[in-house]
């Protein structure tokens, strides 16, 4: 009997592979997945990383005639008040200079730390804040977030069903571990979409032009492995115009980020006040 009840068992559970696949020449290939399954996966980005709490995210951030930044940033993921990371640049551009080394530490809203061996106090203390370092412009430095990973999720959350399901896609590159592929352009038939950005980014774009357009891989658990994300930012007037006095030509930017190591511990702490410089450092 017992013998009887494993079978039953086993043919049971074969049932349940085969309605969810189907075998062609000795492959199993997955049945096309419900809109309803679809769109919860995308509408679940975000939720997803805040469940898993942290992740290694190694980035690349290019912003056409003003600046490129590249590294990898311990992130822990929340709101504006709560998100956290510790930054390590491998190239960060800071107005006319190309800091190598820079880190940066990003405690809560506009709470950020700089140090660099390039950069020295003439106290010799080894940390700065924002308002004690040229950083270059809003154009040009790494405070304008453009690198941040956490500048550009909340443009998912809020998207409408419908935008998520168009995105689905098979069209992206394979990327190992991550099957499930969206493409979702997020542009001004999405109300949930940039600007504003909530960042200095706001400073010097008002609009874009083009995208962003995001190209999003997730692995098997609905986890976000890697981003892309590209567009053409510019500047218009209030009659909708571009505005060629503040910005003579839409810039465009492309991004890339990859995310793993999901939750392992990120603690960031500001620097003690006797680290902090009081002198400014160009």
């Amino acid at each position: 009997m017992k013998k009887r009840v494993i079978l039953y068992a086993v043919a049971a559970a074969l049932v349940g592979v085969v309605a969810a696949e189907v075998i062609s020449g000795g492959r199993l290939i997955p049945l096309p997945r419900s809109e309803a399954s679809i769109a919860e996966e995308f509408l679940q980005i975000n939720a997803k990383l805040l469940k898993a709490g942290t992740a290694k995210v190694t980035f690349e951030a290019r912003l056409d005639q003003a600046g490129f930044w590249a590294g990898t940033s311990a992130v822990r993921f929340g709101n504006e008040d709560d998100a956290r990371w510790d930054t390590t640049y491998r190239n960060a551009t800071a107005g006319t200079k190309s800091l190598v080394g820079l880190r940066r530490l990003h405690t809560g809203f506009r709470k950020d730390f700089y140090s660099s061996a390039d950069l020295k106090p003439a106290d010799g203390r080894t940390w700065m804040t924002p308002e004690k370092v040229d950083l270059g412009t809003d154009l040009t430095s790494p405070q304008n977030n453009l690198a941040d990973i956490t500048t550009w999720l909340p443009f998912l959350t809020g998207v409408r069903k419908p935008f998520a399901v168009l995105a689905k896609t098979d069209v992206l590159k394979d990327v190992k571990g991550a099957p499930h592929e969206y493409r979702f352009h997020c542009d001004a038939d999405t109300p949930t979409c940039p600007a504003p950005w909530d960042t200095p980014l706001d400073n010097v774009f008002n609009t874009a032009t083009i995208g962003p357009v995001y190209d999003l891989w997730l692995d098997e658990d609905g986890l976000l492995r890697r981003m892309e994300i590209t567009s053409s930012l510019g500047y218009v007037s209030g009659d909708g115009k571009p505005d060629l006095a503040r910005l003579p030509a839409p810039l465009s930017s492309r991004l890339v980020f990859e995310l793993s190591d999901f939750g392992t511990p990120v603690d960031v702490q500001a620097p003690s006040a006797s680290d902090l410089t009081t002198t400014y450092v160009k």
